[in-house]
């Protein structure tokens, strides 16, 4: 039929200058269905739309469903899943789908989202069923072949196989339905068989004549029934036969798989040679079959299955090409494309423009140029006098039309539309892309070779150039209502031209650099001016862009854009202020004043979509013309915008909750209008369409939820996610919303509950209130019967508590008690061992045998005094700031028999066999000396006090740890007791008690033993006492610091120098200066602040050293000392501290407050003149490291020599890193002799300059080495030390202690 229309078509153009109907008239506009991603490709085999507008496509690689928005493959439980033919799909009254296929009969469950195999004892044989029957009752039917035919109760799932009338087994080759309810059975071999819907169990033959085809041919499979004909087909034959007067029609249509009884009363037939439309007489009335060079018709011939949706949509399958759905055309849009290669229509338009008359001119690429008639609807070739069919440019001047080309011979023609006659201008620019009037009788064109213009003043038109625009290519030119025109494109600036003066966009909107920036480079093109006199331009990959002269303002709509390639084609202006803008996806139109706009497309019937730039009119009579890629398109705007009266029905499609990460997890059944879900199902993914066909891909739908939500929200690809939803109770709303905005009458609500945690429910609160009640009842009971006992427990425990704190406090004043009166003995006892060593010594050669023994039984017992204050004191630090280990590499052999070797004497005088046991190889590890020592001597001490007559000490090693074990045989300590004598202030007093007395030395020998990761017990032997300490090993380290030398030992110098005594005590003050005195010059003053007056009024003579006492009135010795070293005239005197503090601590406190020595009390007075005579000698020592001589006179006042100090000490501390600092640059600095300089600071402070260089860089180290952040080495080189080694050497003979130490003490 559509050839005999285009034959006709082409007669008509013969004698009627090659006029071209449009399609309008077509009543199905097809359309390729492409869901992509899916199987549906090809082999379709059946396709249904159900009740709630699902469509549902069977293939022969599995079954999909179709909402609109998706298309969703499902899951078809079977046995062998790499075959499964999908034949045939039924809808029953419970909305559930019937499968037939290759794997049996299955079903798919709305209720529960799930298709299930459909299982029964009468049809376990039934593997392959091909075709479904609904009856009016509602029942089933299905056809499986050489198994027969099956009647199935949708209500109860009972199956009954159908029996033919004298046949029990017959195969069955297809099933059909009459409107009455009848079944019509083809049976090979045995013809037709009838069932009617009463008699559901036996199927009757039809009285048939010899020569029914059905008989005749047994390659007939299909049978399909329509007003009161079964029709059925093979090979290239189609047989009609009449049920009541037994005729048979034939037709050339081939088989028939497929038939639809249309609304009309016309059916369709799907064949293997196209869909047929034939009429009550089978007559035809369109045949639709393979044209592969029409887009817009079937690819493929064999159709499968014809389905018709609830909109008149036709749904056709075929064999080789998927889907394809004929929309049905509401004549909306005419439709001008090429149907067949024979007709010279192109498929690209390039231009189009409508002149006075009302004709519409079109210009196309390889299709000329064509004029349409809008008041008969033909469309009229014309013949150009040039030789391409490429046609760009058109333009109206009075009664010419000027025409622009792709041709470099003859670009441009002038066509008089009264009389056809055509002048062409070969010389002129080659390629004319577009024509506009510049100004009175003149044209402006755009070309290959730049912009140009016609002057049309003089009988002959003349082209001309402006220097400007010569190499300006451009892609559009727009007339403005000022005579100028503007011009750009995707590869040229915003230019406008008047008056032969050629201006950028800039110079229109001074001041605008905002949206100025997004449209002054290239890749802008103009577009129209509107009713307003404003420019509207695309500007690439931005939107579009509106520009207001009068207000001088750029409004950018940048969410408009939907062009593939960045850049919309054209726009007109309608009566209503509206502007259509095409693009290459479709039609955007836009209302200025509210910024709202809506889109339209292919699936809106604009074809394919693809607009063409430059192609769009909007006609006198309010026709919009638009070109596309394949052809062109008119409408009327205002029928096209207001055609939307369609309320579509809303429908939920699926829901599921969904894990953290998106995944679906549940289904969930929304049909009710309730939904109660469980508080672990708090996050649901919900998809809706409203399935509407002739739509596709567009969403339409608005959702809210009240209680989230205050406006309305677009539906997303047909999804809505709600996550995260608490406890209560949320309202869904869903709307249709229409192209102008306004909202659908069709909405839909379902009420989703969230319940709360069973632990936060009503049953749950209700358990919980009971449950307190009981709790509080017995609660009370038992309180009040506890009340009395647990006040009676609480006086208990006051009292335990008050007896304890009272032993505590008790314990506590012992504790202070002693080591008050041990501070207090500490001065007394080193004036009583001062004198007595003094006395030891001078008679030491004396015959008076008794005195020298009295004098060393009264040394002998100050040393012990001396011990058991020492023990005091570690007491103490073990129980209140703890003692500090110092650790360090020793051989416990020799540690142990140093100790040993102690006791040697007194285990002689009271005949004790003592034995000492070690290993034969040396054991070294890292212990604190001090504390080894002390252990070791509480044990021997005890064990000589209670030993009868033997001790052993034995010292082994296991593994990695060592054990010293001392046994004696005194009274055996009880067993139970043995943990008791540790502790403090009990003492063992033999075997049947342990009484409260002063000893401590067992606990500080634990506590010591703790500190060093070890333990200390008594085992379990009752035949001797044996005490066991077990240290673990640590190996030896080695120092990672420089060896330091030996001091030099006691040189007494031949000259006297000045020492300054500082010490509160009487006493002690002249017991050291008696002492001192036959050696050194001694000034004695009796505290800190008498010192350092002293001090400041000896304008001659500086003391060279300073012993003071630390703890003394008004100002003690750490002041005294940080007062000295802080006055660069006195910080070169040597600080010796002397102390009754004896832990490390002080002493290191002391070294950071600048002492170059410390001693703690007893000390003996040899010790301290040994530590005077090394600090001297180090003095001599660096002395003569830097020349001269200490007898040397000073030269000069005593105030210039201050000065010359003072300028020598800035100069060292602001080159204390320069290594090369010597005594030659300091007197170049002082401006004197090295030798006057030697002389003048040896007279002012006592040192040599060398002296003070090498001072001065070791106060320094002292405050960097504060810096963590800076290593040892680091410090060495900032204070100008080229050697570490040496460094460190200095260091430890200035303070005692190597760098490593003294950092290490910063962080206690």
């Amino acid at each position: 039929m559509r050839k005999g229309i285009f034959n006709i078509a082409f007669w008509i153009l013969a004698f009627a200058a090659f006029v071209i109907p449009t399609r309008a008239a077509e009543p199905y506009l097809v359309h390729r269905f492409n869901p992509g991603g899916t199987g549906v490709r090809n082999n379709i085999t059946t396709i249904l739309q159900d009740s709630n507008g699902f469509i549902w496509i069977g293939t022969q690689e599995g079954l999909y469903r179709y909402d609109g928005n998706e298309c969703v493959k499902m899951d078809i439980p079977v046995n062998n899943p790499g075959y499964l033919s999908i034949k045939d799909l039924c809808e029953d009254a419970n909305h559930d789908i019937w499968i037939a296929s290759t794997a049996g009969l299955t079903r798919y469950d709305s209720s529960s989202n799930k298709i299930i195999a459909f299982k029964s004892p009468e049809f376990e044989s039934a593997a392959h069923v091909t075709k479904l029957v609904r009856t009016k009752n509602d029942a089933i039917i299905a056809s499986a072949r050489d198994n027969g035919v099956y009647h199935i109760d949708t209500k109860n799932y009972e199956c009954t196989r159908v029996k033919l009338k004298g046949a029990d087994e017959y195969y069955s080759l297809s099933i059909c339905s009459t409107d009455e309810g009848s079944i019509y059975i083809l049976v090979r071999d045995r013809g037709i068989y009838m069932l009617r819907s009463f008699d559901k169990g036996i199927a009757n033959p039809l009285p048939a004549k010899a020569d029914t085809p059905f008989q005749k041919f047994p390659g007939i499979e299909n049978m399909e029934y329509y007003n009161g004909k079964l029709i059925a087909g093979v090979a290239d034959e189609t047989f009609i036969y009449n049920i009541s007067t037994g005729e048979t029609m034939i037709k050339g249509w081939s088989d028939v798989n497929d038939a639809l009884r249309l609304s009309d009363g016309t059916i369709a037939l799907a064949t293997s040679r196209g869909l047929v439309f034939a009429d009550n007489n089978f007559n035809v009335i369109r045949h639709y079959t393979e044209d592969n060079a029409d887009m817009y018709a079937l690819n493929d011939k064999s159709i499968r299955t014809v389905c018709k949706d609830r909109e008149g949509n036709l749904w056709v399958g075929t064999v080789h090409e998927g889907v394809y759905v004929f929309y049905k055309n509401n004549s909306e849009i005419n439709y001008f494309y090429p149907a067949s290669k024979s007709l010279p229509v192109s498929q690209r338009i390039r231009s189009i423009i409508e002149d006075p008359e009302g004709m519409i001119w079109v210009g196309s690429e390889n299709g000329g140029l064509t004029r349409y008639d809008p008041s008969i609807g033909e469309l009229k070739k014309i013949d150009l006098p040039i030789k391409t069919k490429n046609i760009l440019g058109l333009n109206v001047q009075g009664p010419y039309l000027w025409v622009g080309s792709y041709s470099f011979t003859d670009p441009l023609v002038r066509m008089d539309r009264r009389t056809m006659e055509m002048e062409t201008f070969p010389d002129f620019s080659r390629c004319v892309y577009h024509i506009v009037q510049y100004a009175k009788d003149t044209l402006m064109l755009s070309s290959r070779n730049g912009i140009s213009f016609i002057d049309l003043s003089s009988g002959r038109p003349e082209e001309f150039f402006l220097p400007e625009l010569e190499k300006v290519r451009t892609g559009q030119l727009i007339s403005a209502p000022d005579s100028s025109v503007w011009t750009g494109g995707r590869n040229a600036p915003l230019l406008n031209v008047k008056d032969g003066r050629v201006r950028r966009v800039e110079e229109f909107f001074p001041g605008n650099t905002e949206n100025l920036g997004i449209i002054s480079p290239s890749g802008v093109r103009p577009l129209m001016f509107d009713s307003k006199d404003n420019l509207w331009v695309s500007v690439l990959n931005r939107g579009v862009a509106r520009l207001d002269f009068a207000t001088k303002k750029i409004q950018m709509y940048p969410s408009l854009l939907q062009a593939d390639d960045g850049m919309f084609c054209a726009a007109v202006e309608d009566e209503d202020g509206d502007v259509w803008i095409t693009s290459s996806d479709g039609i955007l139109v836009l209302n200025p004043e509210t910024g709202t706009s809506f889109f339209f497309d292919g699936g809106d019937g604009l074809m394919s979509g693809r607009f063409r730039e430059f192609s769009l009119c909007l006609a006198s009579d309010g026709t919009m013309y638009a070109g596309l890629h394949d052809g062109m398109i008119s409408f009327n705007h205002e029928e096209f915008k207001s055609h939307d009266d369609r309320i579509p029905p809303i429908v939920i499609t699926s829901a599921y909750v969904i894990d953290n990460l998106g995944d679906k997890t549940t289904f969930i059944n929304m049909d009710k209008e309730e939904i109660v879900l469980n508080h672990d199902q708090n996050s649901l993914r919900i998809g809706v369409s409203d399935m509407t066909y002739s739509r596709p891909a567009k969403s339409r739908l608005m959702y809210k939820v009240d209680e989230l939500n205050d406006t309305w929200l677009p539906v997303d690809k047909g999804q809505i996610t709600l996550t995260g939803l608490s406890k209560g109770t949320y309202t869904l709303r869903l709307r249709s919303i229409r192209t102008d905005g306004s909202f659908c009458n069709n909405e839909i609500v379902r009420k989703i509950v969230i319940k709360p945690h069973f632990l936060l429910s009503v049953p749950a609160i209700i358990i919980y209130i009971i449950l307190l009640t009981a709790t509080l009842f017995f609660a009370i009971k038992l309180t009040r019967k506890k009340s009395l006992r647990t006040a009676m427990e609480q006086a208990n425990r006051e009292r335990e508590q008050f007896e304890v704190q009272r032993q505590k406090q008790y314990y506590a004043s012992k504790v202070e008690f002693l080591m008050n009166i041990a501070h207090e003995i500490r001065t007394p006892l080193t004036l009583i061992k001062g004198p007595i060593d003094d006395l030891i010594q001078r008679h030491s050669g004396s015959s008076n045998k008794d005195l020298v023994n009295d004098l060393h039984v009264v040394s002998r017992n100050s040393d012990k005094l001396s011990q058991l204050l020492d023990e005091l004191l570690d007491f103490k630090k073990i129980n209140s700031t703890g003692y500090e280990l110092k650790v360090s590499d020793y051989n416990v052999n020799d540690l142990v028999r140093v100790v040993f070797d102690r006791f040697s004497r007194l285990a002689k005088n009271r005949n004790i066999t003592y034995t000492l046991t070690l290993p034969d190889e040396p054991l070294s590890c890292q212990v604190d000396k001090i504390a080894m020592d002390k252990i070791l001597s509480n044990l021997l001490a005890n064990a000589m006090k209670y030993s009868q007559s033997n001790v052993k000490l034995t010292l082994l090693r296991k593994q990695d740890v060592f054990h010293v074990i001392l046994e004696n045989d005194g009274t055996i300590v009880p067993l139970n007791s043995r943990d008791r004598i540790f502790k403090p202030f009990e003492r063992f007093v033999d075997s049947s008690s342990i009484e409260t007395g002063t000893g401590i030395g067992l606990y500080v020998s634990r506590n010591f033993a703790e500190l060093l990761n070890g333990t200390l017990e008594m085992d379990n032997d009752t035949e001797v006492n044996r005490f066991i300490l077990t240290i673990p090993i640590v190996e030896s380290i080695s120092e990672t610091e420089d060896q330091i030398n030996q001091l030099p030992y006691l040189d007494i110098p031949q000259s006297r120098r000045t020492i300054f005594v500082v010490e509160d005590s009487d006493d002690m003050r002249e017991f050291i200066t008696r002492q001192l005195s036959p050696i050194y010059h001694v000034v004695a003053t009796r505290n800190g602040i008498e010192a350092l007056d002293l001090i400041k009024r000896s304008t001659n003579t500086l003391p060279e050293i300073i012993i003071s006492d630390v703890m003394m009135p008004q100002m003690d010795g750490l002041e005294l000392c940080k007062e000295i070293k802080k006055n660069p005239i006195t910080k070169h005197i040597t600080f010796i501290m002397l102390s009754a503090l004896a832990d490390e601590t002080s002493k290191l406190q002391g070294f950071k407050y600048g002492a170059d020595a410390y001693m703690p009390k007893p000390f003996s007075i040899k010790e301290l003149l040994v530590v005077i005579q090394n600090q001297l000698s180090l003095r001599d020592a660096l002395l003569e490291a830097g020349g001269g001589n200490s007898e040397d006179k000073e030269q000069g006042t005593h105030e210039h020599n201050l000065k010359i100090v003072k300028i020598v000490d800035e100069y060292v501390q602001e080159h204390l890193e320069d290594e090369e600092l010597n005594v030659d640059k300091l007197a170049e600095v002082a401006c004197v002799s090295v030798s006057s300089l030697f002389k003048k600071m040896k007279a002012t402070i006592g040192i040599s300059p060398n002296e003070f260089i090498l001072i001065s860089r070791l106060k320094k180290a002292v405050e960097l080495l504060k810096d963590e952040n800076l290593s040892i080495e680091q410090v060495s080189i900032m204070v100008g030390f080229r050697s570490h080694a040496y460094f460190s050497t200095c260091f430890k003979k200035q303070f005692g202690v190597s760098p490593k130490k003294y950092r290490e003490s910063l962080n206690e």
